[in-house]
């Protein structure tokens, strides 16, 4: 080696050694001095802000770490006693371990003087994981569970709820339910199965399907404002609930479609049975627990989007608490609504905005402009960020899947049934490692093909930016044939 290779590599060796010397140094710095320090004086909120500027910096470690968020503790939003708690989880996790109802109930009579109230209840529902209870088995158990305090929750009730309200509409909706379902019953008890009314079972079932209204709005409108109290056992368990009923539902349809009417009928006790263990669960622990934890100007905005869903074998309620409005939609006057009728297109409607344009990649559009151009695109968009939040759907009429204004800002893993949300964990996961950048589904719905896409947004760098869906039903495209070149309007 010659003298002047010699004293570049001696010359590098002391860089690198000084260069470990400094980062240990650091290291030590950080460790014993700047993070105990940053951790006793920066809140929970600051460290969430922290977390979500990471991904723009990057790291130096191979996989970067998932979207870390703080679990948000119910106790903090419902008044319970510890010590109560404590016993309803004792006498829960023995229930689990094969403990006779009987005994439990006596256990329950002894050490809670026989009652539960409805938030205590979900506190207790909210803290199965901790005695190693997953959500399936909770869901698979829940109506014998219910047995060991069902005196004491059936005596619960809700009153004095304002017209319109969102609870008194749910309430309306379940009593609706109840008579629908008796008349059904009665029916079913007078039919002779050699002489089946088919065309009645036909239009029950169809508006029967109704029922569905009920629980989309639940899942749309309600869950998300409990799952930020830190109650997410609804939207996790009890939304696997409504897809059992939707099940048995959607089987005893085909069993009559099939005129099948043997099995129909016997099938369909466990749909009168699945609606009303509903029932008693929302009236008697949702509900209540609700009207708990939420507080009146969350009310009003379950309130302001229940018109995009729609509502349940009753008329729509009249607006509770009217002269609320939300911000966003403060200045929408300019904006149609709902199907209008065309408007002939003159010189004199030429007028200049009222905003300004936004200067996009390529062009510029004012905010009314991009609302309208999403409003009549011929397919359902929905966009969740890099920190799995919802942050926009489009309005078009006829959407595939119904969408309201409850699930902006919501965790995409609670938009999604419990039993395939694993799916969509799967695929943004996918995204986020950069190995995967398209994902599609087709399905048919009832009469409809629908054609499902996500797509990976990444910025200029190549950074995660989040998730684009779309949704259309693919129906008519399918069955295109040839060519038309030519404009056919008739």
């Amino acid at each position: 080696m010659s003298p002047s290779m010699k004293k570049n590599e001696d010359s590098a060796k002391k860089i690198l050694t000084d260069l470990i010397k400094q980062s240990n140094e650091m290291i030590v710095k950080e460790e014993k001095v700047l993070l105990p320090t940053s951790a006793r004086l920066l809140t929970k909120d600051d460290w969430l802000e922290l977390r979500k500027g990471e991904d723009e910096i990057g790291w130096i470690i191979p996989e970067p770490p998932k979207v870390w968020n703080i679990k948000i503790s119910m106790d903090k939003h419902l008044k319970s006693d510890p010590e109560r708690i404590t016993a309803i989880l004792e006498i829960v996790n023995q229930f689990f371990q094969g403990a006779t109802i009987e005994d439990l109930q006596k256990k329950f009579n002894e050490k809670l003087n026989g009652t539960i109230t409805p938030g205590e209840f979900a506190l207790a529902e909210q803290k199965m994981e901790d005695l190693g209870v997953g959500n399936d088995k909770f869901e698979a158990e829940i109506d014998k569970l219910l047995k060991v305090f069902k005196k004491s929750l059936e005596k619960v009730t809700i009153d004095n709820l304002e017209e319109g309200h969102p609870l008194d509409t749910f309430i309306k909706e379940n009593k609706a339910i109840n008579k629908f379902v008796s008349e059904l019953k009665e029916a079913a008890k007078n039919t002779d199965l050699q002489q089946v009314d088919h065309e009645f079972w036909q239009n029950a079932y169809d508006k029967l399907q109704q029922v569905n209204t009920h629980y989309v709005r639940k899942e749309n409108q309600l869950f998300p404002y409990l799952e930020s109290k830190g109650f997410d056992k609804p939207s996790t368990v009890m939304w696997a609930l409504h897809d059992d009923v939707r099940k048995i539902i959607k089987e005893c349809r085909n069993l009559l479609n099939e005129k099948n009417y043997e099995n129909f009928f016997r099938e369909q006790e466990k749909v009168f049975q699945g609606l009303q263990r509903m029932i008693f669960k929302e009236e008697k622990i949702l509900w209540p627990t609700s009207l708990e934890l939420l507080e009146t100007s969350e009310w009003i905005a379950v309130r302001q989007g229940e018109e995009e869903v729609g509502y349940c074998l009753i008329d729509t309620p009249p607006m509770w608490n009217p002269a609320w409005k939300h911000p966003s939609e403060a200045d929408t006057k300019s904006l149609p609504a709902g199907n209008v009728s065309p408007v002939p297109f003159t010189s004199s409607s030429k007028s200049a905005s009222n905003v300004g344009g936004i200067n996009l990649e390529v062009g510029s559009v004012t905010p009314e402009q991009i609302n309208l151009i999403f409003k009549h695109l011929p397919f359902d968009v929905t966009y969740v960020d890099e920190n799995d939040e919802v942050r926009y759907y489009n309005k078009g009429e006829g959407r595939v899947f119904p969408r309201s204004p409850g699930i902006i800002g919501r965790q995409v893993r609670y938009c999604h049934p419990p039993k395939s949300v694993h799916i969509v964990e799967d695929i943004v996961a996918a995204f986020k490692s950069g190995k995967k950048s398209e994902a599609e589904f087709w399905i048919t719905i009832q009469d409809k093909f629908v054609h499902i896409q996500y797509f990976a947004v990444r910025d200029v760098n190549g950074n995660y930016k989040g998730v684009l869906e779309i949704t259309y039903d693919a129906k008519h495209v399918r069955e295109l044939e040839g060519q038309q070149r030519l404009l056919d309007w008739k």
